[in-house]
C-alpha cells in the first residue's frame, strides 16, 4: 500500500458522516489526510442499497436540524442540491411523517423539518469527500505508537503506515478493539452498548393506498416504514420501501437468515398497516449489528490525552446524523489543538 504524505499527516478510520467531517475540516486546514475504509464506498449508515428496480437508503431514513453549526452545513448542501426537504410539518401541504396504532394514523410527527439526501442518503458523505484521499477495502486491525508516531496496521497487509495522528469513526466496540494500547480508552469505548436493527428492503409494482411519506409504529415490532420512492429524486415506477424492525425484536433475532427475517416483516407490515397487501416484486434484508447507542454519552469526542488520538462518531453525541457531524467536527478541531 503506496501513500504519499506531506509533512503532518492524519489517518482517519471510516467513511462516514464523522469521519469524512473529521477528514474535511482537517484538509481544508492544510493538513495530509488519508481516510481508510473498509468497504467499498463511503457512508456508513447513510449507505444506499441498490437493486435491478431502484434504491433504497436502508440506513439513515432522514435527518433534522437543531445546532447552528449543523444548520449552516445543512443549507450549504441544500444550496448546492446535495440534500432536499422531505417532510415539513410547519407546511400543510408538506408529505406527512406519522405514528400507527392499530393500523390508524394516531398523531403526526411535530419534529422539525427533515432532509434527505438528493439523489440517495449517501449523497452527503460523497459530496464530504470530494478531494479526499480515499483506500477503500483496507481493514485496519491495530493502532500503536511508536517513537511519537502512530502506526496502523491492515488485514492482508504485513507493512505498517505511519502517521502524525489518527481519527477513529467506527462504532465504538470495533473502536475499542483496534486501541488495546490505550487500555482505559478501549475500556470505555468497550462498554458502551450498541442496538443492532434489521432493515427489509421491499419493491413492489403498485404504490400503497397510504396517506405518508414515513411511519414510527407504536404496536408492533416493526419500528419505522419508510416510503423510499417519494424522497425527492427517486424512482417513482415503483413502490420501495424500507421497514426498520425495533431493536428489541432485532436483537432477538440477530442470528436469523435474512429470508425469514425479509418474510416475517413484511407479513407484519400488512397485518399492523391495514393496507392493501400486493406481492413484492424484490425483497431483501441487511442486518445492521451496530445501529444505535443505547444511551448517549453527551459527549462530542474521545482522546487520548496524551498521544495524537481521537474516537468520534455518532455513538459519542447522539445516534443521528447531526450527532456525527458534530463528534466528527469536534474530533478535527480536538486534533489540530494537538498538533
Amino acid at each position: 500500500m503506496q501513500i504519499k504524505r506531506k509533512a503532518t499527516s492524519i489517518a482517519v478510520i471510516g467513511a462516514g458522516i464523522s469521519g469524512l467531517t473529521a477528514a474535511q475540516t482537517l484538509s481544508d486546514a492544510g493538513i495530509d489526510v488519508t481516510v481508510f475504509e473498509k468497504s467499498r464506498g463511503v457512508g456508513g449508515r447513510t449507505a444506499n442499497r441498490r437493486s435491478e428496480y431502484g434504491s433504497f437508503d436502508h440506513g439513515a431514513q432522514y435527518f433534522t436540524v437543531k445546532d447552528k453549526r449543523f444548520r449552516n452545513f445543512t443549507e450549504d448542501l441544500v444550496s448546492k442540491g446535495v440534500v432536499a426537504s422531505w417532510s415539513n410539518p410547519d407546511a400543510p401541504s408538506s408529505p406527512k411523517v406519522v405514528y400507527l396504532k392499530n393500523g390508524k394514523i394516531c398523531r403526526s410527527s411535530v419534529s422539525n423539518e427533515k432532509y434527505v439526501g438528493t439523489p440517495a442518503m449517501n449523497s452527503i458523505c460523497k459530496h464530504l469527500s470530494d478531494g479526499l484521499e480515499i483506500v477503500f477495502n483496507a481493514r485496519v486491525l491495530k493502532v500503536s505508537e511508536r517513537s511519537g508516531k502512530l502506526s496502523l496496521r491492515f488485514q492482508d497487509d504485513d507493512k505498517a503506515l505511519e502517521y502524525d495522528g489518527v481519527i477513529i469513526s467506527t462504532p465504538s466496540l470495533q473502536a475499542a478493539a483496534l486501541i488495546e494500547e490505550w487500555p482505559t480508552l478501549s475500556k470505555a469505548l468497550g462498554v458502551i452498548e450498541m442496538h443492532p436493527c434489521w432493515a427489509c428492503l421491499a419493491t413492489f409494482r403498485n404504490p400503497l393506498t397510504a396517506h405518508w411519506v414515513g411511519a414510527f409504529l407504536e404496536d408492533s415490532h416493526i419500528g419505522w416504514i419508510g416510503r423510499n420512492s417519494t424522497k425527492p429524486d427517486r424512482n417513482s415506477n415503483t413502490e420501495d420501501l424500507v421497514i426498520h424492525a425495533t431493536t428489541e425484536w432485532s436483537r432477538a433475532n440477530i442470528t436469523a437468515s435474512r429470508d425469514v427475517v425479509s418474510e416475517i416483516l413484511l407479513e407484519e407490515l400488512w397485518s399492523k398497516t391495514g393496507l392493501n397487501k400486493q406481492p413484492s416484486i424484490y425483497l431483501n434484508s441487511h442486518l445492521w449489528r451496530y445501529a444505535i447507542a443505547a444511551r448517549e454519552l453527551n459527549v462530542e469526542c474521545l482522546n487520548a490525552t496524551s498521544s495524537n488520538l481521537v474516537i468520534c462518531g455518532d455513538w459519542a453525541h447522539g445516534s443521528r446524523i447531526e450527532g456525527a457531524f458534530l463528534s466528527g467536527l469536534s474530533a478535527s478541531n480536538k486534533m489540530l489543538q494537538k498538533l
